[in-house]
């Protein structure tokens, strides 16, 4: 029975490993196609395609880390789906997907907005006319990615332990039949 439990979290793990990349290849796609025909397209404001680069660039900037945690999940679920062991496989992919969560939060709340503000001042892109005034983009989604980031780093460090625990003891029961 237990086996068979086993055997099925594998196959569903190898069906999420799929699917994460499927949603990966996806976003990438959403997220690039319409930036290529906005930069293609007949632009009233004339500003040159660097210039309109760079801003789409800031924009996107979080989305890469977030494209990140994707990618860090679907190889733990891949690693898992192809006979590794659990704690290895899910703490280096939880601690991988937190810190590029929490840093994906960083990015949206405090990186684009000065990125921004910079860019405006220097003229790089057009902005308000007074430019972008904030330091800190207070938003309740990205307080939350960012807790939910630090909590994944931190059950990947507790996996991690947990890992080495279980090695410990499973040394310790071999030496302790050693003696019997």
């Amino acid at each position: 029975m237990r086996e068979n439990k086993l055997v099925h979290l594998r196959r569903q793990s190898r069906w999420l490993a799929r699917l994460t990349i499927l949603l990966l290849a996806a976003t990438c796609l959403l997220m690039l196609l319409p930036t290529l025909l906005g930069l293609l397209r007949d632009d009233p404001s004339r500003l040159p395609v660097s210039r309109r680069l760079a801003a789409a660039s800031v924009h996107w900037t979080p989305a890469l880390f977030y494209l990140f945690a994707l990618w860090a999940i679907g190889r733990a679920f891949a690693a898992f789906g192809r006979g590794g062991t659990f704690g290895p496989s899910v703490a280096r992919g939880c601690t991988h997907a937190g810190v590029a969560l929490a840093l994906g939060a960083a990015a949206s709340a405090v990186a684009v907005p000065n990125m921004l503000r910079l860019f405006v001042q220097r003229g790089l892109i057009e902005g308000p006319p007074r430019g972008y005034g904030s330091v800190l983009v207070f938003d309740m989604a990205y307080v939350a990615v960012g807790v939910v980031g630090i909590a994944f780093v931190l059950l990947g460090r507790l996996l991690e332990r947990a890992t080495e625990i279980e090695r410990e003891a499973g040394e310790l029961r071999a030496e302790l039949g050693e003696f019997f």
